[in-house]
């Protein structure tokens, strides 16, 4: 018998998981910025706190983590990453930056371990999880709505070492691409739950989840995101056969026919026809599988190790620069390791 999807009750892992996410879904706006063009982000030092709190309080997990298959693939990659870095004719700056870099996945990894540890423990509800998660979506939907209406020109931010962009939403992630990704995968888990509309206790709910979910439809589109539209489509249909419901497939053809009523205003970035971006990602995944030695052909340059002093500013500038490799991440995952 299916139970009724219902609003998570408050715990004390709701509070946190709350702040934390609402901390998420300022994206950029959270970043403390560093020396050596690296950042931080507070959300992250949230993360460090409560994994520090749950070494010492409970090593169940930890355990069970560490004799896991997935466990022991970590740790092999940690080692194989050190010993590359040790390979590597770097500055000490370098090589610090390529370990924080490292502990900083390693973080990200076992946080999410965490929090499966706590649904399976019964100390946090899955539902919740899945309500605090949609929620922080939700707020990045309608900062970058707010963002598009009342800030469209964001070209200032290059300034600051963000792309330049025009008449399109980025909301507090600062760059269209990251936000549609985010934005595609609020609205497929939405779109999941919408569908069986049956499984929401109250109207109320199924109301509040419907303009929520078209919201982020709506913050989707004004993204001009190719890569998301292509991403939002992979996902409709992966809907359609998994629960073979033909609303799915409707949703699809109603996005695809949207795009083409969007403004089409005078900036590069809202015609979905334009080729320089396409034309730089392929020049940048081109230069990551130009190996200059037989040593980085095996070990690669080492981890995060294109992310140097010399990265902070752009050449001859004083503007900052974020790039950290390849946007590709399997070329960035060969080019590194």
């Amino acid at each position: 018998m299916k139970k009724n999807i219902e609003f998570p009750p408050i715990s004390i892992w709701n509070f946190i998981l709350l702040f934390f996410f609402g901390l998420v879904s300022l994206g950029q706006l959270e970043r403390i910025e560093l020396s050596g063009g690296r950042a931080l982000y507070l959300h992250e030092v949230v993360m460090g706190i409560i994994l520090l709190y749950s070494f010492f309080t409970s090593t169940r997990w930890i355990c069970s983590l560490w004799s896991s298959i997935r466990g022991k693939l970590a740790i092999l990659f940690n080692l194989f990453v050190l010993v590359t870095l040790t390979f590597q004719s770097s500055t000490v700056h370098s090589f610090v930056s390529s370990l924080l870099y490292l502990v900083r996945l390693d973080v990200y990894l076992l946080f999410g371990t965490f929090l499966f540890s706590l649904i399976l423990r019964k100390v946090l509800s899955g539902k919740a999880l899945y309500w605090l998660i949609i929620g922080s979506i939700v707020l990045i939907a309608l900062f970058g709505l707010a963002q598009y209406v009342f800030i469209p020109d964001t070209r200032l931010l290059v300034y600051l070492g963000w792309d330049n962009h025009y008449l399109r939403l980025i909301s507090t992630i600062f760059d269209p691409g990251f936000a549609g990704a985010i934005l595609c995968v609020g609205a497929l888990l939405l779109q999941f739950q919408l569908f069986k509309k049956k499984l929401f206790s109250t109207q109320l709910s199924y109301f509040l989840s419907l303009i929520s979910y078209l919201c982020i439809i709506a913050a989707l589109l004004l993204t001009y995101s190719r890569a998301s539209y292509v991403a939002f489509a992979a996902g409709c249909l992966l809907l359609l056969f998994t629960q073979k419901q033909w609303k799915h497939l409707v949703v699809l053809i109603l996005f695809i026919i949207s795009i083409f009523f969007l403004p089409r205003l005078a900036s590069e970035g809202t015609r979905l026809e334009r080729t320089a971006s396409i034309a730089a990602r392929l020049q940048t995944d081109q230069q990551g599988l130009n190996q200059h030695s037989l040593q980085e052909v095996f070990i690669g340059q080492g981890w995060y190790a294109t992310k140097k002093d010399d990265t902070q500013y752009s050449i001859n500038t004083f503007v900052p620069n974020h790039a950290s490799g390849p946007e590709n991440t399997y070329i960035f995952f060969y080019t590194e390791t």
